[in-house]
């Protein structure tokens, strides 16, 4: 369980570390353009770490219920789901948007 967890945070310091690294990347965009070369990396980092923290938050969830308590546990993981299902909607909405525009 350790090792799983280090492995987990490891990636998401390297994942934080290329979000930081896109944001302060300097480029020149068009102004229409909907979806810039820095929006989809940025997005997909953020959903991997997001996905990241609720696979951890899922394998760790039986020791939280013993800790806290179900409420608590099951609260905390709704709101990890809930999150990362907006990002995901976020990410594939853009997309879409990405996509018709470019099909013209």
């Amino acid at each position: 369980m350790e090792k799983l967890i280090f492995i987990h945070s490891a990636l998401i310091l390297i994942l934080l570390v290329a979000v930081l690294g896109l944001l302060l990347w300097e480029e020149i965009n068009e102004a229409n353009q909907v979806m810039d070369s820095k929006t989809t990396p940025l997005l997909s980092c953020v959903s991997l770490i997001a996905g990241l923290i609720l696979h951890l938050n899922w394998i760790i969830l039986p020791w939280a219920r013993e800790q806290k308590g179900d409420l608590v546990a099951v609260a905390n993981f709704g709101v990890l789901v809930i999150t990362f299902s907006l990002l995901i909607w976020y990410w594939y909405k853009s997309f879409i948007d990405w996509k018709a525009k470019h099909s013209r």
